[in-house]
């Protein structure tokens, strides 16, 4: 019979590694050739495109390490001996780890506004690049998917891989890919095109999408490692992948834009403060202008006070301004001509004040300048004014955009995932009715095999991984002489013969290794022990088969006794029938012996008879010859002829001549 094992896919698929090792290549030549780019200063290579961000040199240098340490437990070991094989391991790990520690040195220096100097030492970065808060410094999300990536995959590779463990691996690569596909997003999004987190530095298309495949193949391969019961069918896990991600990416997305609105809402507020504030400086100047010429006037003591508190208001107005610091370098130079401007106009209606009191008179050229100064300190803040009231517009339209994107895509977005949620959902339905309505099947066809276990002719044992009896049926108890309860967890060596037991419990420890079953699939005589301790032969056909992570064996046994006796007894006939034939063959033998000297007699009695015809007929010769010569000697002839006649009588032949009598008769 065949064993019957329950694994989840007895050939696992070749695309995770190949997803792996792609995926990890592709890390290692980008990071090549985005570090020749930053040494030979060729654009194309740093960032594709010249309205796209740069790739930074240490996120190529941090590629390059995670696609070395992604890359080596790919190579076949059987090519490397042990000592290669963990010196490989160790560099692995020592590339991973650092990666891992680029990443989080790189979230240090933003988490505490930290900078010492690292993200300049491969190669120097200018200030003011596209989407860069930092020279040389890698987007804050970037370093983050390094870091992520560093701990999923000693969580995947663990020795004991666990359901929990795969599934953090799995969250962690998934994670990974959700924040790459959301930096993608922002590149088709005129809304988060240019806004980083926090204003921080953008993560480079490139970047986002070799994170995208990293994250995938780290996500595939620790799924393809969880346990059958933890997973569904690979199109219900993939919607239920999607729906989770799409919902993860709108909360990214939309805490992006509520991030981006809050600083469009302070940056807005500080150009309306900074807005107030000229107004309140203008009118301040021109307070203290009106004030300053109304005492050199009428030399009104008021006027002198009014002047001095519009001149001290004037001043810390002047203050507030010089605490806001404007990015535009116009607007910023604009500001400083303001406050000169202002600085002057004040130091100028001091003086009138001063010449006022010192009783001298005031020269008209004096005042004329005063009010020069003011209009022209008008003029400078009225075209401020305009620039940052566009500014202000603009944050408005773009506060406007950035709500209706994030409504947008709140609501696209969780739409989509509801409907891919609820596919997923019908589908694993589907998948669990399906899967109690085969449990229903097992459990009949169990309950079947258990009823044709029970009273099938053949004693059916079954024995888990350590050799203790599981399963007993009637027949076995029938031919060992045990009952059920009386051999449950009991050794399976107590069914055999002693001398047996060693080389059984040899087999049991082989087979704990690893090794396979040399009688899985075979059908073998074995002899087995009864109760009373009779042996016995049978024939034994063993399977295997696991559930639940254990190892079964089940052996299907057939007392053999009476086809032995009936192999004896017709061993027995077969040598009987063998002897009769033998005695036969031996007298047909001797028969043939005889025969065979009969025919040496006969050929010599007949060689003998020729030799003494020819004898009778020389002697038959010299009797003619002698009755020619002696004619008269007529008895000595009849002598001759009586012997003659005797010769053919001892050879069973007829006389040849007539005796006397008979001679005498014819005459």
């Amino acid at each position: 019979m065949n064993p019957v094992t329950n694994t989840r896919d007895s050939h696992p698929s070749m695309m995770p590694k190949v997803l792996v090792s792609a995926a990890s290549a592709a890390a290692v030549v980008a990071g090549v050739v985005v570090l020749a780019g930053w040494a030979f200063d060729i654009p194309a290579l740093k960032s594709i495109l010249p309205v796209w961000v740069t790739m930074k040199p240490n996120t190529a240098l941090a590629f390059i390490l995670i696609g070395i340490a992604l890359q080596l437990p790919e190579l076949p070991a059987a090519r490397f001996g042990p000592r290669l094989s963990i010196h490989l391991d160790r560099l692995a790990s020592g590339c991973r780890w650092l990666t891992g520690l680029i990443g989080l040195l790189t979230l240090a220096e933003y988490f505490f506004n930290w900078n010492p100097g690292v993200d300049q030492w491969l190669f120097a970065e200018p200030a003011g690049a596209l989407a860069t808060s930092n020279p040389g410094r890698m987007a804050p999300e970037t370093a983050l998917c390094f870091l992520l990536l560093a701990v999923a995959e000693p969580i995947a590779g663990t020795r004991l891989k666990t359901a929990p463990t795969l599934l953090l691996s799995m969250a962690l690569g998934a994670l990974v890919t959700i924040l790459a596909l959301t930096a993608l997003l922002t590149y088709v999004t005129p809304v988060l095109g240019a806004f980083g987190w926090w204003g921080k530095t953008v993560m480079a298309v490139h970047t986002a999408i070799l994170f995208a495949a990293l994250g995938a193949a780290s996500c595939l391969t620790a799924w393809r490692q969880l346990p059958p019961g933890w997973i569904l069918s690979g199109r219900t896990m993939l919607a239920y992948a999607v729906g989770l991600g799409l919902l993860v990416m709108v909360g990214i997305t939309t805490m992006r834009v509520q991030n981006l609105l809050i600083r469009i809402n302070d940056s807005a507020a500080q150009f309306e403060t900074e807005m107030h504030a000229l107004e309140n400086l203008g009118d301040q100047v021109n307070d203290a202008q009106s004030r300053a010429r109304g005492y050199v006037l009428t030399g009104h003591e008021q006027m002198r006070t009014d002047h001095d508190s519009s001149a001290t208001a004037a001043q810390k107005t002047l203050q507030t301004l010089r605490s806001i610091r404007l990015a535009d370098p116009l607007q910023q130079a604009r500001l400083a001509h303001v406050e000169a401007l202002t600085v002057e106009a004040l130091q100028w209606f001091d003086r009138e004040v001063a010449a006022r009191q010192a009783g001298a008179g005031v020269a008209p050229e004096l005042i004329r300048h005063g009010a020069q100064l003011t209009g022209t300190l008008r003029e400078e803040i009225d075209q401020l004014q305009l620039e940052l009231g566009r500014i202000v517009r603009e944050f408005r339209l773009a506060y406007l955009s950035a709500t209706n994107f994030a409504y947008a895509v709140t609501w696209v977005g969780m739409l989509l995932s509801l409907i891919v949620l609820v596919l997923a959902l019908l589908a694993s339905n589907r998948e669990a009715f399906e899967r109690v309505a085969t449990e229903k099947r097992l459990r009949d066809e169990e309950a079947r095999f258990r009823q044709l276990t029970e009273f099938a002719t053949d004693a059916i044992v079954t024995s888990d991984s350590a050799g203790k009896i599981v399963g007993w049926n009637r027949s076995a108890e029938r031919m060992f002489g045990y009952a059920a309860a009386e051999v449950s967890l009991q050794p399976l060596a107590q069914l055999m013969p002693q001398r047996y037991r060693d080389p059984h419990a040899a087999g049991m420890r082989r087979m704990a290794t690893g090794a396979e079953p040399r009688l899985i699939g075979k059908v073998v005589e074995l002899t087995g022990l009864r109760r009373d301790g009779n042996e016995f032969p049978l024939e034994l056909s063993l399977t295997t088969w696991e559930t639940g992570g254990m190892v079964f064996f089940s052996a299907f046994m057939r007392d053999i006794t009476e086809r032995k006796q009936a192999e004896a007894r017709e061993r027995e006939h077969v040598a009987q029938q063998a002897g009769v034939q033998a005695a036969a063959f031996e007298a047909q033998r001797q028969a043939g012996l005889a025969t065979l000297n009969l025919m040496e007699d006969t050929i010599a009695t007949r060689t003998r008879a020729e030799a003494m015809a020819a004898t009778l007929a020389k002697q038959l010769d010299e009797l003619r010859r002698w009755q020619q010569v002696t004619l008269g000697r007529e008895g000595r002839v009849m002598a001759m002829k009586q012997e003659v006649n005797n010769l053919l009588a001892e050879l069973g032949r007829p006389p040849r001549y007539p005796s006397a009598v008979e001679a005498e008769t014819e005459k």
